[in-house]
């Protein structure tokens, strides 16, 4: 294992997400549970953020992050409209992500920030 799923926080997307927060990462079985719904006959454009999940690298590598897709099973993977046809007819690209060392620099900006974030203008 590379990376550790550290927290999921929803987007701006749509008006309902389930599982809350970091009851959809399952770390025994290495997944993230994604879902989001406007409720059913509500369309929304689908421009904007989804969900946002935050990684902590655990070494320095490359990996790769899989989507589980299951054609016409939308209780799976899918995107769903209104109607509830899935809109998706392949899976998902995988995402190919290098991880790196930080910087000596970055390492100790972070640690500033951490120590003394009640001085930083939000």
């Amino acid at each position: 294992t590379m990376l550790k799923a550290v927290a999921v926080s929803q987007g701006s997307l749509y008006s309902t997400y389930s599982p809350s927060s970091t009851a959809r990462i399952n770390h025994g079985k290495g997944k993230i549970v994604l879902s989001g719904s406007t409720g059913f006959n509500t369309p929304v454009k689908a421009t904007g953020v989804f969900e946002k999940i935050t990684f902590m690298p655990l070494k320095k590598g490359k990996t790769t992050l899989l989507f589980d897709y299951v054609k016409g099973d939308t209780a799976k993977s899918g995107i769903v409209d209104s109607s509830g046809k899935d809109l998706l007819s392949t899976a998902p690209n995988p995402l190919n992500i290098a991880i790196t060392p930080e910087s000596p620099i970055a390492s100790a900006w972070r640690t500033v920030k951490n120590l003394f974030s009640f001085l930083l203008k939000k």
